[in-house]
């Protein structure tokens, strides 16, 4: 009988491989034998050469085609299917496996491994069952302890707890369990009995180093990491484990690195999850969905100008609501996790699963009373980079109680910080190792009353804290990088040159081109004009100004905001949202446009805007001597809407109607954004929802539009519509309401007495509406409600009666501005809308000759 070459790896080596991590991460010398194997796969026969092909690749990083076609050539053994069926689900393709699974159960009803495809496919309790049956291992109590904690049955998941507890005398699959739930010191405790039968256990040792550390207990890890060392002194890898235990914890891992170091930013700032929330067990909260036990948040600015930010959450469910709030957890995508799980009111800890195709984390076996512990740390290149809050911490919240507060920031020295904070917490400011720490703290933090029309203002007491900076250098840096003229944009101008035109009929060419070609996509400092205009998405607004500047028009950059979105000290300029293209034309007329808004014409402005401040960034020397803060150009009369309508009463109680209305700005964009892609039947709902919320009851409704796909002219819509029986005659005598549709200013905004925040009024209500109502002969007119005027600084109301033969004639006209009012001012508010409820809840009265109407 011939041997095997002494350099030909062996099938014990072979099946050694299949059962190791993948190739990538062993050592050089067992790389180079995996090699060898590969290479002498050729000397053996064709099957047993298929077999051992399968058993090398199974489990090696990148070889799962080549693992798949060596098992497909083994089928149908046994093993063969299992093999190729746990590829399948590796991929997800549980569906379409499903019956094969199903066959080799039946086929094989006391093969264990066919059983583990079954639990994994089923989930099932039966399926569990069956496992611990064939084979009760530490692995399988730790699979039934998950599972039962995972659909609530907490008694059951004790039963595997203990049993995987006392499983095998030297398993430590009970330990790692305990680590993987953050119940570092009840797993150090199971180490120590562990040791206590038997002290020379390496590999516990090791691992209670590791919880001793997690557990916060520094000095017993150093000792037991010095008894490891005496007890392999020849091993390299304790030896340096003496002298730096951390080591003992994940090195491949970002959080590992920073424990090892002992220098993570965050963690003389981390505060133990558990411990907060045993101290918190006791206290009770009602009323609400939740209670936020702790909002913590550590923001680092390195010299390399990166930026890291460490978020600490623990929020406390009290209801269905609460779970339903806060039952999926969003952590973002970049982030390095530290926690996150499930802490049971009886102080059990649960943890996800860790989905990556799902944009949420659900949280497992929630209940009211239990806690979800959120901890990640985010990691920027830098502070432009950076989420638009990262700089930001409210002490305060309109959802829930918060127990404990803090903010830190940590910034080297010599980083300019612009700094606002409000009175209460006052900043504890030191000084360590070449930074400055700044630390805001507060507990027991009430929940603010919610109210109706919050503006977008700082209403809570905040923090904010960002690097001082040049704003008009860089938005005039990004601007011009945004707006410089490339091939397309050249291209694109030179098509617009024609002699001839004034300057004001080019930009108006120029914003229609702008606003029918170009979808829009993306912030102005975020695409360039040329890539906007070879995509033909991206950015109006840079690609009107580039091709305007390029025209030689006079244009710059101005970026307004919306009413209610106040750029106070805490915001800095964050709030300037909206872009717009300004324009000075030589006969001296600025203009203002906004090419971002699809239906706008040119020069109107959204009336959401915040008219008297804006900011304009210089483009030329000329800029650079204006203002940095800019009014608006134009006013809001193109926002009027007016309405006429003609109302015949019939004898028979019957309203037929004719509705004419010209709608203003705001009013025909947002119409126009309805109809735009409406079929025939919803444009006919649109018209029928429109006459009942005039005229409720009515029927037999027809409309019709006009100047709808010209931007330029205001929207027209016309209606008719009958509407049954709307007189009630009693006694010879009737009362009618007004017809003209209520402004409902009070139902609004005005339902209570007083208010904490300020109010924001953020529509439009600026209307001229006359309506002729023509009377039959029976009726007459008995008396009319007296015309009522109110004019303030929250705007102007009107209406009057008056009658000609058998017609009455209502006018009613009122212009309420988008505007923010102070809590100071809420009650004289509150006052102009009941005034103005009180004369629309007054009737017309009516008399008949006839007894019967």
């Amino acid at each position: 009988m011939c041997s095997a070459p002494a350099h030909t790896p062996s099938l014990s080596m072979a099946i050694r491989f299949s059962h190791m991590t993948p190739v990538t991460r062993l050592g050089e010398e067992e790389i180079a034998q995996f090699s060898a194997l590969e290479r002498h796969l050729t000397s053996l026969s064709g099957r047993m050469a298929e077999y051992v092909k399968a058993l090398l690749y199974s489990d090696s990083e990148g070889r799962s085609s080549e693992a798949e076609t060596a098992w497909e050539a083994l089928s149908p053994l046994p093993l063969a299917r299992i093999r190729l069926v746990q590829i399948a689900l590796n991929r997800d393709q549980y569906e379409q496996h499903k019956q094969e699974i199903t066959d080799l159960a039946a086929a094989l009803p006391d093969a264990e491994a066919v059983e583990q495809l079954v639990f994994e496919v089923l989930h099932s309790e039966e399926s569990l069952q069956r496992l611990l049956a064939l084979h009760p291992s530490c692995a399988y109590f730790g699979e039934a302890m998950e599972f039962y904690d995972s659909t609530g049955r907490q008694d059951e998941a004790e039963k595997m707890e203990s049993r995987l507890a006392g499983c095998a005398p030297e398993s430590l699959e009970y330990v790692r369990k305990l680590s993987t739930a953050g119940e570092h010191a009840r797993a150090a405790e199971s180490l120590l009995k562990l040791l206590d039968h038997n002290p020379l256990h390496r590999m516990a040792r090791r691992t209670l180093v590791q919880e001793l550390l997690l557990s916060g207990r520094e000095q017993e890890a150093q000792q037991q990491a010095q008894k490891l060392h005496e007890i392999a002194p020849g091993s390299v890898v304790f030896a340096r484990l003496a002298k730096a235990p951390y080591e003992a914890l994940d090195s491949r891992s970002n959080r590992a690195a920073g424990f090892t170091e002992q220098k993570q930013f965050y963690l003389p700032y981390r505060r133990d999850g558990l411990k907060i929330i045993r101290n918190a067990a006791e206290r009770r909260f009602a009323g609400g969905p939740s209670v936020t036990i702790l909002s913590d948040k550590a923001v680092q600015l390195a010299q390399d100008s990166s930026v890291s930010v460490y978020i600490h959450r623990i929020t406390r469910v009290l209801n269905k609501d609460g779970i339903t709030r806060f039952g999926e957890a969003t952590i973002p995508r970049a982030a390095d996790l530290l926690e996150l799980r499930t802490v049971k009111a009886n102080g059990q800890i649960i943890e996800p699963e860790l989905a990556q195709q799902k944009p949420t984390i659900s949280m497992p076996a929630l209940e009211p009373g239990d806690s979800i512990e959120e901890e990640f740390v985010m990691h920027y290149a830098g502070w432009d980079e950076a989420a638009d809050d990262t700089g930001k911490f409210a002490f305060g919240s309109f959802t829930a109680p918060i127990l404990y507060a803090r903010f830190v920031v940590i910034a080297p020295d010599g980083e300019a910080l612009q700094t606002f904070q409000p009175r209460s917490p006052a900043a504890h400011v030191e000084r360590a190792g070449g930074k400055h720490v700044y630390l805001w703290e507060q507990e027991n933090i009430l929940q603010a009353d919610g109210e109706s029309s919050l503006p977008a203002d700082d209403l809570l007491p905040a923090v904010t804290v960002a690097p001082q900076e040049n704003t008009r250098a860089r938005l005039r840096d990004e601007v011009m990088e945004s707006t410089r003229a490339g091939l397309r944009v050249l291209e694109i101008a030179r098509t617009f040159e024609q002699p001839g035109i004034t300057e004001h009929e080019q930009a108006i060419r120029l914003h229609r081109f702008i606003t029918t070609k170009i979808s829009s996509s993306a912030d102005w400092n975020t695409a360039t004009a040329e890539d906007t205009l070879v995509n033909s998405e991206g950015s109006r607004t840079v690609t009107l100004l580039a091709l305007s500047r390029t025209l030689g028009l006079k244009a710059s950059l101005l970026l307004a905001r919306r009413t209610g979105h106040g750029c106070s000290g805490s915001s800095g300029f964050s709030c300037y949202t909206e872009p717009l293209v300004r324009f000075w034309f030589p006969d001296g007329k600025t203009v203002d446009v906004d090419a971002e808004s699809s239906g706008l014409p040119f020069g109107s402005l959204a009336a959401t805007f915040d008219r008297k401040d804006a900011l304009l960034v210089p483009l030329t020397a000329e800029d650079e001597g204006r203002q940095l803060h800019a009014s608006l150009t134009g006013d809001a009369a193109g926002e009027k809407s007016l309405a006429e309508g003609d109302l015949v009463l019939e004898s028979n109680g019957n309203l037929a109607v004719q509705l004419h209305v010209r709608l203003g700005i705001t009013r025909s964009q947002q119409v126009r954004a309805i109809l735009r892609n409406a079929n025939r039947r919803e444009r006919q709902a649109f018209f029928e929802q429109l006459a009942m919320r005039i005229f409720p009851g009515a029927w037999n409704v027809s409309g019709s539009s006009a100047h709808e796909d010209d931007s330029g002219q205001p929207l027209e819509i016309n209606v008719e519509c009958s509407v049954s029986q709307l007189l009630d005659v009693q006694n010879g005598a009737a009362e009618l309401d007004q017809l003209v549709p209520a402004l409902g200013l009070r139902g609004i905004y005005a339902k209570s007495a007083t208010r904490k925040f300020p109010l924001l009024i953020d529509s439009v209500f600026f209307e001229s509406t006359v309506f002729h109502l023509h009377l039959p002969a029976e009726l007459q007119v008995r008396s009319l409600p007296s015309e009522f005027t109110a004019r303030n600084e929250f705007g102007e109301y009107s209406v009057r009666f008056s009658t000609t033969a058998q017609q009455i004639n209502i006018e009613r006209d009122f212009r309420i501005p988008v505007q923010v009012i102070a809590p100071e001012k809420y009650e004289a508010f509150a006052s102009f809308a009941r005034q103005i409820d009180d004369a629309e809840r007054r009737r017309i009265s009516l008399v008949t000759t006839r007894t019967a109407f």
